[in-house]
């Protein structure tokens, strides 16, 4: 378990099927106060922690919000690839002639992606990223995450990756795809040219770099002094 989280108390799985129009209204997992007693019976306290698994996605909608933090979490996307499996090299972001691939959302381009491994293949199995020669092997609960665009919001053209066959094993993936609407002040465009790019991680709250490593070479200055 990825919370290192004793897992010999926890309940059984539930199990919630929900067709067109099915939902749950607002609650929460844990016991309030007033409700100190429910789980008694279970003599296992109350629930420390939550673990929800998206079996299936959805064409539209079954988001899970949280109502006080204003936050919608979209079912991710599960891939399973077998013996053989594999993915063709190709960006996550939509490019200036795909602008219009996510009007339907209404959130903007697919601004970073999380990929998370749920099994590790004995074989195969990596992802690469072709441009810049990098393949990350696959290990079991771990994630990869890497921004698709530049501050500047144009598509980061290193992201460009695909999945490696599978050559023994078996490979489960689960995708998450964070969009640019409401992170406009959480990676907002910069003022300086070191601005406009950093490492995977840095959300803009660290010390300025000296220099600007990370800048993808096919930019150039007179891009930045013209935005």
């Amino acid at each position: 378990m990825m919370t290192n989280l004793n897992m010999e108390t926890a309940e059984e799985l539930q199990i919630a099927n929900y067709g067109i129009g099915g939902h749950y209204d607002p609650h929460f997992d844990h016991a309030r106060k007033e409700e100190s007693k429910s789980f008694d019976t279970l003599g296992t306290g109350n629930r420390i922690a939550t673990v929800l698994f998206y079996m299936t996605q959805p064409v539209h909608g079954g988001g899970t919000v949280f109502t006080d933090v204003k936050s919608t979490i979209l079912p991710s996307k599960i891939a399973n690839y077998g013996i053989g499996g594999h993915y063709d090299p190709h960006f996550d972001h939509a490019r200036k002639e795909e602008s219009k691939s996510f009007d339907t959302l209404g959130t903007g381009n697919r601004i970073a992606t999380v990929l998370f491994y749920m099994t590790q293949p004995v074989h195969g199995g990596g992802t690469v990223f072709t441009d810049v020669k990098s393949t990350i092997l696959p290990s079991k609960n771990d994630a990869l995450f890497w921004y698709n665009l530049h501050k500047f919001g144009d598509g980061d053209t290193r992201t460009r990756h695909a999945a490696c066959p599978v050559l023994v094993g078996i490979k489960w993936v689960s995708n998450k795809w964070i969009h640019e609407r409401g992170n406009e002040f959480r990676r907002p465009c910069g003022l300086k040219i070191s601005d406009y790019e950093r490492f995977a991680g840095d959300l803009g709250f660290g010390p300025e770099p000296r220099v600007a490593p990370n800048l993808s070479p096919d930019l150039s200055k007179d891009i930045f002094n013209t935005i």
